[in-house]
Protein backbone atom coordinates (compact mmCIF):
# COMPACT_ATOMS: atom_id res chain seq x y z
CA UNK A 1 0.00 0.00 0.00
CA UNK A 2 2.72 2.33 0.60
CA UNK A 3 4.21 1.49 -2.75
CA UNK A 4 0.93 3.12 -4.44
CA UNK A 5 0.43 5.65 -2.57
CA UNK A 6 3.75 6.75 -3.44
CA UNK A 7 3.45 5.81 -6.91
CA UNK A 8 0.23 7.28 -6.91
CA UNK A 9 1.55 11.06 -4.85
CA UNK A 10 4.84 11.24 -7.53
CA UNK A 11 2.40 11.37 -10.38
CA UNK A 12 -0.38 13.28 -9.38
CA UNK A 13 -0.34 15.84 -11.51
CA UNK A 14 -0.32 13.43 -14.51
CA UNK A 15 -3.11 11.50 -13.21
CA UNK A 16 -5.09 14.48 -13.02
CA UNK A 17 -4.56 16.58 -16.22
CA UNK A 18 -7.68 15.45 -17.77
CA UNK A 19 -9.28 17.98 -15.26
CA UNK A 20 -7.57 21.10 -16.80
CA UNK A 21 -7.63 19.65 -20.63
CA UNK A 22 -10.91 17.77 -20.92
CA UNK A 23 -10.10 17.33 -24.70
CA UNK A 24 -7.56 14.75 -23.75
CA UNK A 25 -9.11 11.05 -23.99
CA UNK A 26 -9.36 9.27 -20.61
CA UNK A 27 -6.97 6.06 -22.21
CA UNK A 28 -5.00 5.19 -25.10
CA UNK A 29 -7.40 2.78 -26.62
CA UNK A 30 -7.53 4.45 -29.65
CA UNK A 31 -3.93 3.85 -30.25
CA UNK A 32 -3.36 0.69 -28.58
CA UNK A 33 -5.98 -0.45 -31.26
CA UNK A 34 -4.14 1.60 -34.48
CA UNK A 35 -1.08 -0.18 -33.02
CA UNK A 36 -2.64 -4.12 -32.36
CA UNK A 37 -2.26 -4.89 -36.81
CA UNK A 38 0.90 -3.53 -36.97
CA UNK A 39 2.37 -5.98 -33.60
CA UNK A 40 0.71 -8.76 -35.23
CA UNK A 41 2.10 -8.31 -38.69
CA UNK A 42 5.71 -8.21 -36.71
CA UNK A 43 5.10 -10.99 -34.71
CA UNK A 44 3.76 -13.22 -37.98
CA UNK A 45 6.83 -12.13 -39.78
CA UNK A 46 9.29 -13.45 -37.59
CA UNK A 47 9.93 -9.83 -36.50
CA UNK A 48 12.40 -7.45 -38.78
CA UNK A 49 15.85 -9.06 -39.27
CA UNK A 50 18.47 -6.57 -39.17
CA UNK A 51 18.75 -3.47 -37.26
CA UNK A 52 17.98 -1.18 -40.46
CA UNK A 53 15.12 -3.13 -41.04
CA UNK A 54 13.16 -2.19 -37.77
CA UNK A 55 12.71 1.52 -38.52
CA UNK A 56 12.27 0.63 -42.04
CA UNK A 57 8.84 -1.23 -40.97
CA UNK A 58 8.07 1.74 -38.62
CA UNK A 59 8.37 4.26 -41.45
CA UNK A 60 6.33 1.81 -43.60
CA UNK A 61 3.69 1.57 -41.18
CA UNK A 62 3.93 5.15 -40.64
CA UNK A 63 3.37 5.84 -44.15
CA UNK A 64 0.58 3.39 -44.83
CA UNK A 65 -1.61 4.53 -41.20
CA UNK A 66 -0.78 8.41 -42.99
CA UNK A 67 -2.72 7.04 -45.95
CA UNK A 68 -5.74 4.99 -44.54
CA UNK A 69 -6.35 7.91 -42.87
CA UNK A 70 -6.48 10.56 -46.08
CA UNK A 71 -8.66 7.74 -47.33
CA UNK A 72 -11.35 7.81 -44.58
Amino acid sequence: MRALTRELLNDWDTVWVVLDHPELPLTNNEVERALRHWVIARRIGMRTRTAQGTPVFAHLASIIEGLDHKSA
